[in-house]
C-alpha cells in the first residue's frame, strides 16, 4: 500500500504478497491485521488513513476534510 497510495489494493492480492501464492485462508485474517495498522497509524493522527473499499480491498489515502 506505501508503493502505491491511493491505489486500491485488492484482499487477494495482500494475501499473495504478505503470505505467498500457498496460503489459503477463509478467515478474517486481513481485517485482524488492518485493524491492528489502523490503531497504530492512527495512533498519534485523528485521520483515518487505512480505507476499506466493499467488497474490493483497501487503500491508502488521508480522509478529506
Amino acid at each position: 500500500m506505501l508503493r502505491n497510495p491511493r491505489q486500491v489494493i485488492s484482499s487477494d492480492r495482500i494475501l499473495e504478497k504478505v503470505w505467498g501464492y500457498d496460503f489459503m485462508s477463509e478467515s478474517n485474517i486481513i481485517e485482524v491485521y488492518i485493524r491492528a495498522l489502523r490503531i497504530k497509524l492512527e495512533a498519534r493522527n485523528s485521520k483515518r488513513l487505512l480505507h476499506t473499499a466493499q467488497g474490493v480491498g483497501y487503500v491508502l489515502r488521508e480522509q478529506k476534510s
